[in-house]
């Protein structure tokens, strides 16, 4: 079975930079007091030690730098010399021991024109974060320096970039970025600046990835309180209130908001989309983004609607059209963090998914169907055995005489193509042809010069000379990459009775590998909505995390491409049966595709 998982997805496993550049031997340095207030109650015993620990030299996370507290105010304090620009995450220790109970690092950053020192409080939020850092701001030259720099990274290492653009026209979107910038810029307008410029490519792998980013960025632009305080479903082209978690009794379920503070809700959409990534000119995959259900650490629309058009005053002035009604009703709610409207979801007993595994779901329905979603195939975070769910579902399935399965993967992006592969080789029913892809990269070394903004799970994307050859052109074709369609034989054990895919516009890597390959087998009846992704072939397998040196923002770059050995169409596969969720069918708590594909199956009974 293994040699057949590598076969049809062994396509997606998962000269100088400019001037202002400085090299590491001119690299700056500062004293940079740390000073933090322990209260009283914390120092015991009596032999209290405080230690300062970090992420950049000369501070480790394995070692103490031991802090004095030599007027024995309280204050401890501790000088340690950081560059300049420079960047660094950091907690204290108690005895060597203990650490300070915060459930994330805190940070500190400086460059030439920004230099805000650090007081905190043992225990507390960053002092530091409060105050000094929301004036922090980059000059048009520091800024510049970073366009250039992902422009030139982009260039050398993204092996996708020439797919449905050219060199004329992604540098002149850099230029443009140049010639139209303020001579200061903050922290919040660059992270939007630098989305923007990575859809340049038009590579749903290609985005300033939120769960990527520094503890700074994080805390001063992704995760404010400046969240709606709903959730929201894009259902008949309209932004509609699922949960209303306001306290406002105007807004009622069913609510569609038609206004935002005083801007019409479609225009918010177009905005919007023009931040959210996809692959090519598929729109399918940004369409999907335009949704909140609260759950996980991120969610797109939630990090890109704030920052576009953020609370005033700490609230949203809405106009809203409730459900029977036709006349708009203004109003107004205060925003949330996302950690707020999560705590007010389980406040309300709206359910909060918490772990990876209720992603997952079987069961047996009636007419001899089963039911088998899966939201995630993030299955590394998984605490459950997933191979032993998919086995005993499908085990359950053939013994139980099941003549057709509903397999639902709506709102499943990707993750690990293992799970792809085994649900791939379990509906195995015939004869088929493998993904007809072959796998590329851009390069088959990192440049020298670019070695220093780049990282990774592991190192094995610095040099790939063991698993590439010279290609055509610019590519470079990756070994073991069939140059020609390969026929796969029959699972002599597979399910043979009718499957229906529920899918939406989510379904863009390895979820839309998985339909790729299905679908072009006609080894299914696809139900829902058009995917994400893209026919012509996505990028992906090893991530580059590639870290802009003024800003510190980070945005990935895909190792592979897929590059398609027939003629492909610049789309993503389209459903045989298309159907949307209907309002009328939301307000009733009614699951649209999935009562349309319940409904298939008892026509053809």
């Amino acid at each position: 079975m293994r040699l057949f998982l590598l076969i049809i997805f062994v396509t997606f496993i998962f000269s100088g930079i400019s001037a202002a550049q400085e090299t590491e031997t001119d690299q700056k340095f500062l004293p940079v007091k740390f000073s933090v207030y322990v209260p009283e109650k914390l120092r015991k015993p009596e032999n209290f030690e405080l230690g300062l620990r970090g992420s950049t030299a000369p501070l480790s996370w394995e070692k103490d730098l031991l802090m004095k507290d030599t007027d024995r105010d309280g204050w401890w304090e501790a000088i340690v010399n950081l560059p300049v620009p420079g960047y660094a995450e950091y907690k204290y220790i108690m005895n060597g021991t203990e650490w300070e109970g915060l459930k994330v690092n805190r940070f500190y950053y400086q460059s030439e024109n920004f230099l805000p020192g650090v007081t905190d409080t043992l225990g507390s939020v960053n002092n530091t974060t409060a105050g000094n850092y929301k004036s922090l701001s980059f000059t048009k030259n520091e800024i510049e320096s970073d366009i250039r720099i992902m422009e030139k990274m982009l260039f050398a290492l993204h092996p996708g970039i020439y797919k449905y653009s050219d060199s004329v026209s992604i540098s002149a979107a850099f230029n443009e970025a140049v010639s139209t910038l303020p001579d200061k810029l903050s922290l919040r307008d660059a992270y939007l600046l630098f989305s923007k410029l990575a859809l340049s490519v038009k590579c749903g792998h290609t985005h300033t990835n939120f769960f990527n980013q520094n503890e700074m960025i994080k805390t001063l632009v992704l995760n404010g309180k400046d969240k709606l305080p709903f959730t929201l479903r894009y259902i008949e082209n309209k932004l509609t209130v699922e949960h209303n978690l306001s306290g406002n009794n105007k807004i009622k379920r069913g609510s569609i908001i038609a206004a935002v503070n005083g801007i019409p809700a479609d225009s918010v959409i177009k905005t919007l989309k023009t931040y959210f990534r996809g692959d090519g000119n598929n729109e399918a995959q940004k369409f999907s983004f335009i949704n909140i259900n609260g759950n996980g650490e991120f969610e797109t629309f939630d990090v890109f609607f704030p920052l576009l058009f953020p609370p005033v005053n700490g609230a949203y002035i809405l106009e809203v059209i409730n459900p029977g009604e036709k006349e708009k009703t203004e109003t107004s709610v205060r925003s949330v963090s996302r950690a707020e409207r999560a705590e007010r979801m389980s406040a309300n007993n709206i359910a909060v998914t918490n772990s990876y595994d209720d992603l997952w779901e079987f069961r047996l329905t009636e007419n001899k169907t089963a039911y088998l979603k899966l939201g995630t195939f993030v299955t590394w975070k998984m605490q459950m055995n997933w191979q032993e769910f998919l086995t005993n579902a499908f085990t359950t399935i053939i013994d139980s005489g099941i003549t057709s399965l509903i397999l639902d993967i709506r709102g499943n992006e990707g993750g690990s193509d293992e799970a792809a592969e085994m649900i791939s080789y379990f509906l195995l029913n015939k004869p088929s042809f493998a993904n007809k892809f072959r796998s590329a990269s851009r390069y088959n070394k990192i440049p020298e010069a670019l070695t220093a903004y780049l990282s990774s799970w592991d190192n094995s994307f610095r040099d790939l000379t063991r698993e590439v050859d010279p290609g055509k052109g610019e590519y470079y074709f990756r070994k073991g990459s069939p140059d020609r369609v390969v026929m796969l034989e029959q699972n002599p054990e597979a399910f043979t009775g009718r499957t229906y895919l529920l899918t939406d516009g989510s379904n863009s890597s390895g979820t839309f590998l998985l339909t790729n390959f299905l679908k072009s087998n006609e080894l299914v009846v696809q139900v829902g909505e058009k995917t994400g992704g893209n026919r012509t072939g996505i990028n992906g397998g090893r991530i580059i995390f590639a870290t802009l040196p003024g800003t510190l923002i980070e945005f990935d770059i895909p190792v592979y491409t897929q590059l398609p050995l027939s003629d492909s169409s610049d789309e993503g596969w389209s459903p045989d049966v298309e159907s949307k969720q209907t309002y009328e069918d939301f307000l009733k708590g009614e699951d649209t595709v999935l009562k349309k594909a319940m409904q298939l199956i008892k026509e053809l009974r």
